[in-house]
Parts: C-alpha cells; structure tokens; sequence
C-alpha cells in the first residue's frame, strides 16, 4: 500500500471515528441499545428478505451490461460476486472502496476482459444512482417537506451531472478526435486506453429504447424496495413517519454517504439521519438507532450471506483439488 493511499485510509477511517464518538458522546448508548432490543422482528424479516430481492435484481442489471459486452456471466454468477463484494467490504481497510476493487477483480478475472468489466460496473453505478435520484426527487415532490429546497435541487443537480456523464460516453469517439488538439494520441497507452474503453461502451448502443427503459424501470422498482426496507425498518423500532417522507430521506441519506469521505458509510450515515428525522420528531437515539438497524440489515446482512458464500467457494475448490 502506498503512502498517499495510507494516508487517505486513515483519514477515513479517523473521520468515521470522530463522527461516531461525537454521537455517542451526546446519545446515551443505553437508549440505543434499548431501542434496538425493543426491534419488532416480523419487520425485521421481512425488511431484509425484500434486501435480497433488491440485490437480484441488482444482479441482474449488471448481469445484462455484462452480456452486452460478452462476458459470460450468469446472473447467479453476478449475483454472488455482489454479495461477496459486501462481505469483503465489512473488514477489509477501505470498506465500500476496496469491495468495488473486488467486485471489480471478480468480473474481470473471469473471461480476463477488464475495459469490458470496467464499462459495465460504471454504467450499472450510473444507472443505479439516476433511478436513486429519480425516486427521491419524485417523492419529495409527492410529499414536499418544508425547509428543504436543496434536497432537492441537489437531487436534481447530480441527476442532470448523471445523464450528461452518458451523454458524454456515448459520444466518446469524437472525444478520441478532439484528444489530436493536446496531442493526448502521442501517447499510446492513454489513446488505445481511452479508445479500448470507449469500443466497450459503443456496444450498448445496439439495444433498443426499449430494452434501456427496462433496465431503468427495474432500477427503479430496486430503489422502490430500498424505501420499503427503510420504512419497516422505522416501523420496527416504533418510528412513526410518512413513507413518502422516507422516500426522499433515503435517497440524500445514499448520496451523502457515497462521498469517499469515511469507511461503509459510517459517521455519515448516521448524522444525516439524524439531521433529517429531527424536523418529524424523531428522537435522537431512535434515528441512531434506525441507521444501525440500516446499517446491519443492508450491509452486514448482506456481507454475512456474501461470506457464507466465499465459504462454500473455498470448500468446492479445495475438495476439488484433493
């Protein structure tokens, strides 16, 4: 590991700290505890088997750029990769930076195409984050809570900078022309780099509008879920709040902690809620609550299956190899 990448990982890592430790330091851990204890599992249950339907259908999403690129993955493949990718994320220093790198790792390795790996994990994070913007922008709009424009325009801000992003990678070849101006082409490994990953990218092209509405329309059903899943989850801790309202706290909640600023999301997670449940009326143990309750439900839950799963993995290979 280098120095600068040492660094930046302890940073995140003492940035997550600091946030927590400010939280429980004014949040009773007690009152935490206790509201965690009181979880009603019926919600419970059923939050996290709606978990796993969004994660398959995630599979799947990725399954379908990966096809477009022939890579033969099945979606049961994609489907495991993911939740190893979860897994791996819990311990390993980086957290959802180094999963990706795994993700990244497993997609690859398997037909050693690496620009068409890397195409499609960029065009299913894209996809993924305009559903999420969709949703929460017409859920604020369902329910438009007072004192909070920014939300919004912030949701619509990283949506417009989204569908430009494909704007832009759609018409990447010209970018490659455009490179001769600055003499990028004088240097071969960028310009066959860069030409390498956008041939990837044209191949999407061929699908008709249909076919990229299906993809989106399923995007946002998985995004749909995650609501649900946050809603239950309130229920089951005895939260009382509109589900419209968790709609759009949900989607800036996933926003803020995809900022490479801490490790899982942790610190951010947990003071965004905060933040954002205090004009309902929620408690402030309850919200940190409820984030924890998150936190286990859609990532440990998820990473724990993901293991159980490099387990099975391990035992095949090495019975194999006996």
């Amino acid at each position: 590991m280098g120095t600068k990448r040492a660094i930046f990982l302890g940073i995140r890592f003492l940035f997550a700290f600091v946030i927590l430790y400010y939280l429980f330091s004014r949040i009773p851990l007690s009152n935490v505890i206790s509201t965690l204890a009181s979880t009603k599992l019926n919600y419970l249950i059923f939050a996290s088997i709606l978990t796993i339907i969004s994660q398959l259908i995630a599979a799947y999403r990725l399954k379908f750029f990966t096809s477009v690129q022939g890579m033969s993955l099945t979606a049961v493949q994609v489907f495991e990769i993911n939740l190893a990718t979860a897994f791996y994320g819990l311990f390993l220093p980086g957290g959802n930076l180094t999963g990706g790198a795994i993700r990244f790792y497993k997609l690859s390795m398997n037909d050693k195409k690496i620009a068409e790996a890397f195409a499609s994990l960029a065009l299913d994070r894209i996809t993924a984050t305009i559903a999420l913007c969709i949703v929460g922008i017409v859920f604020w709009l369902i329910h438009v809570p007072s004192d909070s424009e920014y939300i919004i325009i912030s949701m619509a801000a990283i949506l417009f900078m989204l569908i430009l992003s494909v704007v832009i990678l759609t018409i990447g070849k010209r970018i490659l022309q455009v490179s001769r101006i600055i003499d990028l082409n004088k240097v071969s490994f960028i310009a066959s780099s860069f030409r390498k990953f956008f041939d990837t990218i044209d191949r999407f092209r061929n699908y008709s509008i249909r076919a990229i509405f299906f993809i989106l329309g399923i995007s946002v059903i998985s995004q749909i879920l995650g609501v649900i899943v946050y809603y239950l989850l309130a229920l089951s801790l005895g939260i009382e709040i509109s589900f419209f309202a968790m709609g759009w706290i949900r989607c800036a909640v996933l926003l803020v902690v995809m900022i490479p600023i801490s490790i899982s999301g942790l610190g951010l997670r947990e003071a965004s809620l905060l933040f954002l449940l205090r004009p309902y009326g929620v408690q402030d143990d309850k919200a940190l609550a409820l984030s924890l309750a998150i936190f286990g439900a859609t990532t440990v839950f998820i990473g724990v299956i993901g293991g159980l799963f490099e387990v099975r993995k391990f035992l095949l290979q090495s019975f194999s190899s006996a």
